[in-house]
């Protein structure tokens, strides 16, 4: 990166401190790289962007490959108690690596992180590099619950920010993965994220027929958090659609489960 901590420098280049210290005054000398900081550590970082864009491409493939990998678990050892601060770098690195693994494993973490901080569109980029990354560790599958686990973000994320016919394609892309492991507690949590995201997109009949398939999963596999859900949708989608009795059984039922579930949400 432009910037570069002195104790990682140490632990990636493997040489002594007098050497790193003659090297690095040689680069000050001619005024490529520059002191950023020196507390609470040691950064320098190259005076210009240019400058760093050319020793980067200098470099063969394969070395640049091998240098993102080194820098990667440099970074771990230098800052394992201070991963949190590190997330977004240490997955550019492992990414850059082919090092798949540790790259989902990153970008799944930073992705949460951002969601945390309500950054929604800067973790939906983040989840979108997990799934290739997930696909690229599993030689063009990829494992089946963490592109769940994606999938559910990306659908929670496409509904905070109101891209409701998005949020309803990711429940979509949820069902087969489920029905591919058998589980049909996930099947179900999927069908209620499309009913919900098809009740905000005012595709009432769509969201209705979700609310219902929900149900239909939810119940045999034992999700009573799921049929409070599906139930709460039916109640809405009748509300609205001025069908009132109707309305009143389903939230009524959706209230009596919600409470069997510890579902406060729903409450």
């Amino acid at each position: 990166g432009r910037e570069f901590p002195r104790s990682v420098l140490e632990r990636v280049t493997g040489h002594s401190s007098e050497t790193i210290d003659a090297t690095v005054q040689e680069l000050m000398d001619t005024e490529l790289v520059t002191t950023r900081r020196r507390w609470p550590e040691v950064v320098y970082a190259f005076k210009h962007a240019l400058t760093q864009d050319v020793a980067y491409r200098v470099q063969q493939a394969g070395e640049r490959q091998a240098l993102h990998g080194r820098i990667g678990h440099a970074i771990e050892a230098v800052f394992a108690e201070r991963l949190g601060e590190h997330l977004g770098v240490l997955a550019h690195h492992f990414e850059q690596a082919q090092l798949w693994g540790k790259a989902v494993e990153y970008l799944l973490a930073a992705a949460e992180q951002a969601e945390r901080d309500f950054a929604a569109r800067e973790a939906l980029l983040l989840n979108d590099r997990a799934r290739i990354a997930v696909e690229h560790a599993a030689g063009g599958i990829g494992d089946l619950r963490t592109l769940i686990r994606i999938h559910e973000a990306q659908a929670r994320l496409y509904f905070v920010t109101s891209e409701f016919e998005h949020s309803a394609a990711e429940g979509e892309r949820i069902l087969p993965l489920a029905r591919l492991l058998g589980d049909r507690v996930k099947e179900s949590e999927a069908l209620a994220t499309i009913a919900w995201a098809r009740t905000w997109a005012r595709q009432l009949e769509a969201a209705s027929r979700a609310a219902h398939e929900a149900l239909t999963v939810a119940a045999p596999a034992g999700a009573t958090a799921v049929e409070a859900r599906a139930h709460f949708i039916i109640g809405w989608v009748r509300a609205v659609t001025g069908e009132v009795d109707e309305s009143d059984r389903a939230i009524q039922r959706s209230l009596v489960l919600s409470r069997t579930a510890g579902d406060l949400v729903h409450q």
